[in-house]
């Protein structure tokens, strides 16, 4: 899937369709939702093979090691520190499961 979002991206910058961003971070303005869905997905990928690489892991370290590794990069110092006081109610991986419709 990734092959075939860059290759979106691409063809839109060579086709003209995308416009310049007025954000500093140079992102085209057409692609700028579909490089997020790339981080969303990074994220989750990374968060779910933690979580079952090591099932008695507790998912807080999961997800905390996957925006770590995936996103964290993309923000400032008190976002980041925002966002890890948020991670910090992250529920069991019994009651994320139970509550998305899981076993």
């Amino acid at each position: 899937i990734r092959m075939s979002m860059h290759w979106l991206i691409d063809d839109e910058v060579k086709r003209g369709v995308a416009t310049e961003d007025k954000g500093s971070a140079g992102f085209r303005a057409a692609t700028r939702m579909t490089q997020r869905l790339l981080w969303f997905l990074d994220f989750t990928s990374v968060m779910l093979h933690k979580q079952f690489e090591d099932e008695s892991e507790k998912l807080k370290n999961s997800v905390y090691h996957a925006y770590d590794t995936t996103l964290s990069q993309y923000h400032g110092w008190v976002l980041r520190k925002t966002i890890g006081a948020a991670l910090s109610f992250t529920p069991s991986y019994e009651t994320f499961t139970t509550t998305v419709g899981g076993p």
